[in-house]
């Protein structure tokens, strides 16, 4: 069946509505699409009903946006309010269409998805044609996916009702894959939505039976007497954890008081066996002192409660079961299509394993047969790493009193595939952190390290939802992250009302610390501004053109820094509102600019690649030079711009060098598959492990007087340079990472903390005629049609223009 597709528009946009019909004229004569506006409206039929009643029944809703349309009182208050109402009710999809350029992003549909891609206004593109391919090819993909979802919903309506017993005969399978293809589902896909229900229901059945043996052993101590408020307690926590249902949970218990009641009591247990220390992992082979820090949990644990039975909070009370993008280990948050090219297959027994709660042996197992070939994809994958972790840590809670892990969650943009490489980066150190901390088994208690990784998919809006979920889990004691700034910003207050403290490893922007839960190991943009314009001045560059995007907190912050500092020297580009063609045409070096610095935001980035291949080109009196920050200091960049960005310099806050042990030792253990040991993992190492010394410092269980003396302590935090990736981290009273640096004191240095914010400058070169692997090369390197490139470590911060 064709979807439906309305498009509202304003009167003044009519030609870009003819030319987005045209284009989608191929999907509309295939069947995939039936288009509706206005202009089919019948003679003599009633405008108002006819809008209404296609616009109540459309699957797909295109908002041509323009100054006009926002602008237009029927657009706004009829189509606009009742297209959002649809969309948040999951009746229908609703797109922007961004055709003009205009303020839309506070509209109701702000925080929606628009098209083109990245938000550009299809009057701004070099061709209309060119950007209504665009628009479309994203049509297309919305209907495929819609047209997919409801096939997987019909079919899983059926797959439910065959799967009520928890088991499917072959002959019901057979059935349900015909079924399965006549939604238009492939048997593959069939298969894959079989065997997840299937784990899914097993799961289900494994908690229940928990639950009854649990209820079991409770009754028998107690009967025919009532269980105790505790007993009680812990198993209503149990039910809520694992959902199970009240209607389930009623039989369980009937059940066993009638077998109870036909029985006679058992007399009590005998003395429990010993425990067995946890297995070995995979790493254990990789130093002598790993092997003596795994081996010594389990000596002290048999020495200390050889016969204490486990408590019950931690044998018998499963963690609480995530929603989907969140995982300590029950699924990936990841695309495995995307950065990581794991099989999911190959990963169900893991995720199985954490979903049943109890079988953390059978993952521990699996991951460590999948690391034992260093050189598989496995290895190399952060995500897996702690999920391996975080067994360990849930099976020594299992096994041994007081051992409940300390858990902390990490927040990234996992499934968006512009940031998914970033977001890996930022797992690389914090996985590095927990394994370091759980091979040195924790304090003295032995309590182990758990990881929740959120996605936020670089969302405000998801932010804001992850935030509230991990404020509500007690376990959940700080939070890592997160990516960026205007996605830190609008999760920051849930924390903070939880009393959560943050520490991120990558949100620069200046107002972030007006919170008193924040923290970051990243300079902020401030910070590296100012550090920015001292080299400026120091190299008596006059007129600089700075290009921005107002509506990105990021990006504005280093601009509101900048003009600050150089009120009279800046020349302001908003990519948000400006014209960039008109821009690269009227500022070069020959009119009297010195150097251009770009800030561009995520939306933007095309915009700043075009920038700099349209400067690559041109004469050396017209050619600038280039500078641009921390956003992008990553591969894509090299990969991207390759020779057009030659000569550029980018300011960031961590730069690989011979100070940094850390960094030597995580380039060896990550960069085997071509991974880079970047700023954020490095950053992410050391928020990780700012936490995990404060957490030593926690005596207390309650979870919200731990969070709160968390919050306190992180104040006292103070790494050595050995500690963290190579430059010492305090935090100032505002959570500010302060500088660092060496006063000569004679023949000697005094080492202090200072204001002066940490900073590295770093250049875009050729690999070209290198012969050494220097700690640049294992930096990043890209292989490009003609050369390799890489970032090299600068002493200045004007780049080259030849």
């Amino acid at each position: 069946m064709a979807a439906q597709v309305f498009i509202s528009y304003a009167p003044e946009d009519e030609i870009y509505r003819n030319e987005l019909v045209k284009h989608l004229k191929l999907l509309q004569t295939s069947g995939v699409i039936s288009i509706w506006h206005d202009r089919k409206i019948l003679p003599g039929s009633v405008r108002d009903t006819e809008i209404d009643t296609y616009l109540n029944s459309a699957d797909l809703i295109l908002l041509l946006v323009s100054v006009d349309f926002i602008n237009s009182d029927y657009c706004w208050q009829t189509e606009v309010k009742r297209a959002v109402e649809r969309h948040t009710a999951g009746e229908a999809i609703v797109v922007p269409v961004i055709v003009r350029t205009v303020d839309w992003q506070a509209a109701p549909f702000g925080q929606l998805k628009p098209l083109p891609e990245g938000g550009k206004p299809v009057r701004t593109w070099p061709s209309t044609d060119v950007a209504m391919d665009n628009v479309v090819r994203g049509i297309r993909q919305l209907i495929e996916a819609h047209q997919r979802a409801i096939a997987e919903r019909t079919f899983y309506e059926q797959l439910t009702l065959f799967l009520s017993d928890g088991h499917l005969s072959s002959e019901e399978r057979e059935v349900l894959i015909q079924q399965a293809q006549e939604f238009g589902l492939t048997v593959q896909q069939a298969e894959t939505l079989i065997a997840k229900e299937e784990s899914q229901k097993q799961a289900y059945i494994n908690r229940l039976e928990e639950y009854r043996n649990n209820f079991l052993k409770f009754s028998r101590k107690q009967y025919p007497k009532s269980l105790t408020p505790k007993q009680e307690e812990i198993l209503k926590s149990q039910q809520t954890r694992w959902q199970l249902s009240s209607q389930d949970v009623e039989s369980v218990r009937s059940q066993v008081i009638h077998l109870l009641k036909s029985e006679p009591a058992e007399p009590p247990d005998g003395p429990p066996l010993p425990p067995s220390p946890p297995p070995k992992p995979w790493w254990h082979k990789k130093t002598v002192i790993a092997s003596t820090a795994l081996g010594a949990i389990g000596i002290l644990s048999l020495g200390s409660f050889w016969w204490r039975q486990p408590s019950l909070s931690q044998a018998e009370v499963c963690p609480p079961q995530f929603e989907d993008g969140l995982s300590s280990g029950e699924e990936t948050v990841f695309s495995r299509n995307g950065a990581i090219q794991a099989d999911l297959d190959e990963l169900m027994p893991v995720f199985n394993a954490f979903k049943a709660c109890n079988d953390y042996a059978t993952a521990i197992s699996h991951l460590n047969n999948l690391f034992a070939d260093g050189d598989s994809a496995y290895s190399k994958d952060p995500e897996l790493k702690i999920y391996l972790n975080n067994a360990l840590a849930r099976q020594a809670a299992l096994k041994y009193e007081d051992r409940d892990p300390y858990v902390l969650a990490v927040a990234i943009p996992a499934s968006n595939e512009n940031s998914a490489n970033v977001a890996q980066e930022i797992l690389r150190g914090v996985a590095d952190a927990q394994e370091k901390f759980n091979l040195q088994q924790g304090n003295a208690q032995g309590r182990l390290l758990e990881i929740v990784i959120a996605d936020d998919q670089d969302n405000p809006v998801i932010a804001e939802n992850r935030a509230t979920q991990l404020a509500s889990d007690g376990r959940v004691l700080g939070v890592i992250g997160h990516r960026s700034s205007k996605v830190t910003a609008a999760a920051i207050d849930k924390y903070e009302a939880a009393n959560i403290p943050v520490i991120s490893s990558t949100s620069t922007s200046t107002p972030l610390r007006q919170h008193e839960n924040f923290f970051r190991t990243v300079p902020s943009d401030e910070d590296m501004s100012r550090k920015l314009v001292a080299c400026l001045e120091d190299a008596n560059v006059g007129n600089i053109l700075l290009y921005y995007d107002s509506n990105d907190t990021y990006s504005n912050s280093w601009q509101e820094s900048i003009v600050q500092l150089l009120p009279n020297s800046v020349k302001t580009v908003n990519f948000h509102t400006d014209n960039i063609s008109a821009s690269l045409e009227s500022h070069s070096r020959d009119r009297g600019y010195d150097l251009a610095v770009i800030v561009p935001s995520r939306q933007y980035y095309s915009d700043a690649l075009l920038i700099i291949e349209q400067n690559s080109l041109r004469n050396n009196n017209e050619r600038l030079p280039l500078v641009g920050t921390d956003i992008l200091y990553e591969e894509k960049f090299l990969k991207d711009a390759q020779q057009s960005a030659k000569g550029m310099v980018l300011v960031v806050p961590w730069f690989l060098n011979e100070s940094s042990d850390y960094g030597r030792n995580a380039s060896e253990e990550w960069s085997g598959d071509g991974s880079t040991i970047s700023w954020r993992h490095a950053t992410s190492y050391e928020a990780a492990t700012a936490f995990v010394k404060t957490l030593q410092t926690i005596q207390t269980k309650s979870p919200q007087q731990a969070r709160s003396d968390l919050l306190t302590n992180l104040r006292q935090v103070d790494l050595g340079p050995k500690d963290a990736a190579g430059i010492p981290l305090k935090f100032d009273g505002q959570g500010e990472r302060l500088g660092y640096r060496a006063i000569p004191q004679g023949n000697e240095s005094l080492e202090e903390y200072t204001r002066e914010p940490i900073a590295f400058f770093v250049e875009v070169t050729s690999k070209e005629g290198d012969s050494a692997n220097t700690p640049e090369d294992i930096l990043i390197g890209v292989e490009s049609a003609d050369a390799q490139w890489k970032f090299s470590e600068s002493t200045t911060c004007v780049g080259s223009a030849e």
